[in-house]
């Protein structure tokens, strides 16, 4: 919907560690679905796991670990934020690729 230029401005969030009943994401990821091995390599394997369950110091680790990485998102983005223009002019982009397919399907 946004692009692929969108998503070097957002961060994947999974939920729920604590069903992974001590498994390491790491290792749960090796054998996930290719859908969600291939959604992670299209976020450039940024993402954050919460334990839903964490409390004390664990919470406060999880808390700190995403700040860490909107920080490096932010950094890696230079401080620019994705803009409506951004997305319009994406936008454009699509309707223009969609002309061209509906127009060689037709021939």
């Amino acid at each position: 919907m946004f692009g692929e230029r969108a998503r070097e401005h957002m961060i994947l969030l999974f939920i729920q560690k604590d069903d992974l009943d001590g498994m390491d994401f790491c290792d749960y990821l090796k054998q996930a679905p290719r859908a969600i091995q291939e959604l992670i390599r299209k976020f450039r394997d940024c993402y954050h796991v919460f334990n839903n369950k964490a409390t004390g110091a664990e919470q406060e680790d999880q808390r700190e670990q995403l700040l860490t990485l909107v920080q490096d998102v932010v950094d890696k983005c230079k401080g620019r934020y994705y803009t409506n223009s951004q997305y319009q002019k994406t936008e454009e982009e699509i309707q223009k690729e969609t002309q061209v397919l509906q127009e060689n399907y037709r021939e």
